[in-house]
């Protein structure tokens, strides 16, 4: 049994509890952009943020490329979102979550999240990358807010989350350093390392409240057989790509 099982067994026994996003948080502020016919307002020292500034590595943004003034963000509806706090999209890229790293504007195609002390913000962000949420329009992709407070989150006690969020950190870091180190010679690796960090991250949020004995040992006996496959087929690519690669040289 390893520690974060542990931890739910002793603090979560009958299950975890999830709540509406909305719960679990205390001030959802939207944006808004300054207009662009206002020199002044723009090349500020202020960052602003758009949904193409969370397409980054990580879980934090800390710069943006675009900045604005103080004039510009008193003339606009944008809000500055505070260190600490999270940024979501909900257009465009609906449900795509950074962390404050810095004070940041933000524009009208994000809000900005200032959680209860309850949740981790590292937990929420890891959360929302295991899933995807399809937003409306023919245009542009977007979903309301009252969507976005609907989605149901996980709330393990805070000792959980801040193991998972442990474990997780170290993945992404060791996941970091290999595709710095393979780059494309080895892709079909590099590959297979990002299934397998996907297969563990869903895992560890694959919460049930009350999942019967039978029904966990059978979901085990799955997984290992699901992750033994993926391992084969991850490994396979992996010799052909050597080989190949062999063969040109």
């Amino acid at each position: 049994m390893s520690r974060i099982d542990e931890l739910i067994a002793e603090h979560c026994p009958n299950g975890v509890e999830f709540k509406p996003l909305g719960e679990c948080i205390s001030k959802n502020l939207g944006g808004g952009t300054p207009s662009r016919s206002v020199a002044s307002y723009w090349d500020g020292d202020i960052p602003w943020a758009s949904v193409g500034d969370l397409s980054i590595p990580g879980n934090f943004i800390r710069t943006t490329r675009s900045l604005i003034t103080k004039d510009g963000l008193k003339n606009s509806p944008s809000n500055v979102i505070r260190a600490g706090d999270v940024i979501v999209a909900v257009k465009i890229s609906p449900g795509k979550m950074k962390i404050a790293a810095t004070d940041i504007a933000i524009n009208q195609d994000l809000r900005g999240l200032t959680l209860h002390d309850f949740i981790d913000s590292s937990f929420l962000v890891y959360y929302f990358q295991t899933f995807s949420i399809i937003g409306n329009g023919t245009i542009v992709k977007g979903i309301t807010t009252d969507t976005l407070e609907r989605v149901k989150v996980p709330v393990p006690p805070l000792e959980v989350q801040r193991e998972i969020v442990k474990v997780l950190d170290t993945f992404t870091e060791l996941e970091a350093e290999l595709e710095a180190e393979l780059e494309a010679e080895l892709e079909a690796e590099l590959e297979a390392r990002r299934r397998q960090y996907k297969y563990y991250r869903d895992a560890l949020f694959s919460f049930d409240e009350r999942m019967s004995g039978a029904s966990k040992q059978a979901s085990k006996q799955a997984s290992k057989q699901a992750s033994k496959q993926a391992s084969k087929q991850a490994s396979k690519q992996a010799s052909k790509q050597a080989s190949k690669q062999a063969s040109k040289q």
